[in-house]
């Protein structure tokens, strides 16, 4: 019995910290997603935007009554295209401007951090995980946070 609990609880720990590494890891992942210069993808946006508009145009004057119905699905494809790149372009350069944005973004990546070491020290005074899964965590941890800092 006591065997099951405890694996039961292993897994309910190797969950929540597969669920804090995922969500720290898409963090840093988007951080260096934006390290391309924007410049390179502004000008992918905008010239996605004009191709979608060149397509729109053909489409439109290659029109006819055979193909009328699927030719405004494929137009309504492309103009929701256009306007979702129109909307990232006025976000990110909202995000960009944004120095506050960047201060909470750091503030909350180191919380994350420390939580994440509170609640290895808890369930080792607990004695939900041992010494030796306690100092593997731990490196991991510290590994993260090694990362945060490659990413900025």
């Amino acid at each position: 019995m006591e065997n099951l609990l405890s694996h039961r609880l292993k897994i309910h720990f190797m969950i929540s910290m597969l669920r804090i590494r995922r969500f720290v890891l898409n963090m840093v992942q988007r951080e260096k997603a934006k390290k391309v210069a924007s410049y390179d993808i502004d000008s992918l946006k905008e010239l996605k935007i004009l191709t979608s508009q060149a397509a729109i145009r053909a489409i439109k004057k290659n029109r006819n009554e055979v193909n009328k119905e699927a030719s405004l699905r494929v137009m309504l494809q492309y103009n929701r295209t256009i306007e979702r790149l129109r909307l990232s372009s006025r976000a990110s350069i909202d995000i960009k401007e944004d120095e506050k944005f960047q201060i909470h973004r750091v503030e909350f990546q180191f919380k994350a951090i420390q939580i994440e070491r509170d609640e290895v020290q808890s369930m080792f005074e607990s004695g939900e995980i041992s010494r030796s899964s306690t100092n593997h965590l731990r490196q991991f941890i510290n590994y993260l946070e090694a990362g945060m800092f490659d990413g900025d």
